[in-house]
């Protein structure tokens, strides 16, 4: 059935259907607003699959929101092509849902029209802030469309329903919002892996023989795999005797940027879920638990991948003798080499504003913990972008070839750690590149 012929009584009651030419003209004009976003503007294939929905749903064909024929139409996918072998619409789905969500989060947008990509499906929904919240004067035009449909327009504005979430919720309401959105973040990352997605593609992957190689030790061990994820907790104890805290302001710094759960935890979560594929597509069970959860008897019982650096205190702690590690004091993050300690380019000032980070540095290392005596893979990050750039380090077959192409003839048997650097555009990262590599 077509969103025109939907029966409203079965629309949650603070959603909106958009049934007039001037109230389409509104979500369009709200997607466009999205889609010239820094969450959107610097990806191609995020704005594609948004703009196709939102247009679809607006022209009641909403028989076309199927996965099959997204992959079609969006992806240029062939017509018989294997939704469970290329999850590329599920995966893309749900990274337009956390860009979204991030959005609309942020400061200035909660009186614009609210579009969301409900979990489980692809067909938008609409939701309209609520007028009575703001004063006539600071209240967002929806229909720009001529002075003399104005007050026609303000009228159907007014008999829209308002949204549960309203305008004044407190800060505590929205943090508990946020962490309930998180974890139900981690669960799709979890249940969004696909089994048999890289297996059934990893032979005809180029240089896959380094990620079997690579993953090797982590993958034969008979345990289960544990991913440590860096958490607030963590960042927190990390930064308190810095005396850094307060509200984040709308251009926040690096510092202010990480204290903040949301982004710590989107970072975090997109090296989770490529981090897990693999391990999936390697047929490595595996379970997820945050830092600050984490004891050492969870390191002992099985290999760990920590991912995250300051905001991880098990990656501080197992970096800490190693040739490259942390540090942090208040002047911002830095990696330090302790075989050329002159060394003073790996850092992030964290008096930066956030979006004018021009590169972050990261480590990524995989070794045998003597504390636990156990196989630990990191994917760490100065920043929330070195994280994720660590993270597409360790899962791309080419850019582990990168890494490894220089190593000793008997690698696979030794300890590893490398620095390496991501360019980053509008806080997007860039391809990872190595910069130093140790092996012993």
């Amino acid at each position: 059935m077509g969103l025109m012929g939907m029966d409203t009584a079965n629309i949650p009651v603070d959603y909106w259907l958009p049934r007039t030419d001037a109230e389409r003209k509104a979500v369009h004009k709200q997607l466009e607003r999205l889609l010239a976003s820094p969450l959107f503007a610097n990806s191609k294939r995020y704005p594609a699959l948004l703009r196709y929905v939102v247009e679809e749903s607006l022209q009641g064909r909403t028989e076309n929101l199927k996965e099959r024929t997204l992959g079609i139409e969006v992806f240029k996918r062939e017509s018989d092509y294997d939704t469970n072998a290329d999850p590329v619409v599920r995966v893309t789905a749900g990274e337009v849902r956390k860009r979204l969500a991030q959005y609309y989060y942020e400061p200035g947008h909660q009186f614009e029209v609210h579009i969301e990509l409900p979990s489980g499906s692809y067909a938008p929904v609409y939701r309209i802030p609520d007028p009575q919240s703001k004063t006539p004067s600071e209240q967002p035009q929806l229909y720009p469309d001529g002075s003399e449909n104005r007050d026609a327009q303000s009228a159907a504005v007014m008999a829209l329903p308002a949204p549960i979430e309203s305008a004044n919720q407190s800060a505590t309401q929205k943090r508990e919002a946020l962490r309930i959105w998180l974890a139900a973040a981690v669960v799709f990352v979890v249940l969004g892996v696909v089994a048999g997605y890289v297996i059934f593609e990893r032979n005809r992957i180029p240089n896959q023989e380094y990620v079997n190689e690579f993953w090797g030790p982590i993958v034969s061990s008979p345990d289960t795999a544990l991913l440590c994820l860096g958490d607030r907790a963590s960042w927190d104890t990390a930064r308190a005797a810095q005396g850094f805290g307060g509200e984040s302001p709308t251009n926040p710094t690096v510092d202010q940027y990480l204290g903040r759960e949301d982004n710590v935890f989107m970072n975090d979560v997109l090296t989770l879920n490529r981090l897990a594929t693999t391990l999936q597509g390697l047929g490595k069970k595996y379970r997820i638990k945050n830092s600050s959860e984490t004891d050492l008897s969870d390191l002992r019982s099985g290999p760990a991948i920590l991912i995250g650096g300051n905001n991880n205190t098990w990656t501080m702690r197992v970096t800490a003798p190693l040739r490259f590690s942390f540090a942090m004091d208040s002047e911002g993050g830095r990696i330090i080499d302790k075989k050329n300690p002159t060394q003073k380019n790996w850092n992030v000032p964290l008096s930066t504003p956030y979006r004018q980070l021009g590169e972050d540095y990261g480590i990524v290392a995989r070794l045998k913990d003597p504390t636990t005596d156990r196989v630990v893979v990191i994917a760490a990050g100065l920043g929330a972008q070195g994280t994720a750039s660590a993270g597409e380090m360790l899962s791309n077959p080419d850019y582990l070839k990168s890494l490894l192409s220089r190593a000793p003839a008997d690698w696979q048997n030794k300890n590893m750690e490398a620095v390496i650097k991501t360019e980053v555009v509008n806080a997007e990262p860039g391809p990872p590149r190595v910069l130093a590599i140790d092996f012993w």
